[in-house]
């Protein structure tokens, strides 16, 4: 499994953010599972999560997505994913997306 949020983040190391860019593209490339989840938030739309979504659309990994249903962008994202993975199912909890990973990883067993 693979996170890449940080207890600590070096804020003020100009290289501290190309450093975790090139680690997540790495990962994202390793990954046979990706997982994204959208929360609800009135300050960020998460463009870079959203990037990255865009591209995992379109690699052959298992992808599971949630969104919660006060999520800005997820109309948008619903509309966009039914044309790059037909039939992948938005949940709309976090619950359910992490039960849908559980279910995901007990298969490829």
């Amino acid at each position: 499994m693979f996170n890449p949020r940080r207890s600590s983040f070096p804020k003020h190391d100009l290289n501290a953010e190309a450093a975790q860019v090139g680690w997540e593209y790495q990962h994202l490339r390793r990954a046979d599972l990706m997982m994204f989840w959208f929360p609800e938030s009135p300050t960020s739309h998460q463009p870079i999560a959203l990037y990255e979504l865009g591209m995992a659309a379109g690699q052959d990994a298992d992808l599971v997505v949630g969104a919660d249903a006060g999520y800005v962008r997820r109309t948008n994202m619903v509309a966009q994913l039914s044309h790059a993975r037909e039939g992948l199912h938005v949940h709309s909890t976090l619950a359910d997306t992490i039960e849908a990973c559980r279910t995901a990883i007990r298969a490829s067993r």
